[in-house]
Formats: structure tokens, C-alpha cells, sequence
């Protein structure tokens, strides 16, 4: 009888965890590097960076992207994020490790102004638009 309620109770929590839509829930995917994709739900309006989809989960980067920029010498990555109608935020993720599957060692988010970030753009001759759709 202990062995059913411990059964049950594993059972219970196993159903409650979280987690990132699987591959029938995207309607779009996109590889960046490495483990970096662009992922759409079915559900969400716009596309997020994810990191390290497989089989263990994924984690967000970025939510509601608006723009994914892959630099390939320099191994960065420039996001435009989606707050509201009047506002943006702005990303730079460092690549530092394509393979890794601990998101420490992957990659570094710095979040840039506006003007720094069409500045660091505008300048970069090696950077690739990712497709958000």
C-alpha cells in the first residue's frame, strides 16, 4: 500500500512540472549556433531566442523577438526585443562555447541603448538576419 502512495504521489508531481512547448507545438524553428534557436509556439505572437533545445528542456533567452542578428567572426548575437508599442529592449549575447550544454559557459547577455546597438550593427560586415519567420 506505502509503494501505490509513493507510485501516485511521484505521478502527481511528474505531471505538474513544467515545460517548453515540444516540437509539435512550434509552428516555426530556426537554428542561430550551436544550441541557440529561434522558436515560435503555437500560442505566442512572436519568436524567442532558446537556449539548448533537446530532449533535458530549454530555456528562454529572449522573449518576442523583433529581430535576430548572428555576427559569424565575432560570435555575437544581436536581439531586438518587443516590450510594448512604444518601447524595445536591446540585446547583445556573446557566444563563447557552441556546444555546452550549461547556458553559463554558452553564452553572456548584455542588454545595450538603442543607439549602441544600431551603432555595434551598422558596423558589423560579417553579421546574418536570422528568418523569424
Amino acid at each position: 500500500m506505502k509503494f501505490i502512495k509513493i507510485y501516485l504521489f511521484c505521478l502527481i508531481i511528474s505531471s505538474c512540472v513544467g515545460y517548453l512547448p515540444d516540437g509539435s507545438e512550434l509552428i516555426f524553428e530556426n537554428k542561430v549556433v550551436g544550441n541557440i534557436r529561434v522558436e515560435q509556439a503555437r500560442m505566442s505572437e512572436r519568436p524567442s531566442l532558446i537556449f539548448n533545445r533537446d530532449s533535458q528542456g530549454s530555456s528562454y533567452i529572449v522573449h518576442d523577438c523583433l529581430s535576430v542578428t548572428y555576427d559569424t567572426i565575432n560570435k555575437r548575437i544581436f536581439v531586438k526585443e518587443y516590450l510594448n508599442e512604444w518601447n524595445s529592449a536591446f540585446y547583445q549575447i556573446t557566444v563563447l562555447d557552441t556546444i555546452t550544454k550549461n547556458s553559463i559557459k554558452a553564452f553572456n547577455v548584455y542588454k545595450l541603448e538603442e543607439t549602441r546597438f544600431k551603432f555595434l550593427k551598422s558596423k558589423c560586415l560579417t553579421c546574418k538576419e536570422i528568418a523569424l519567420k
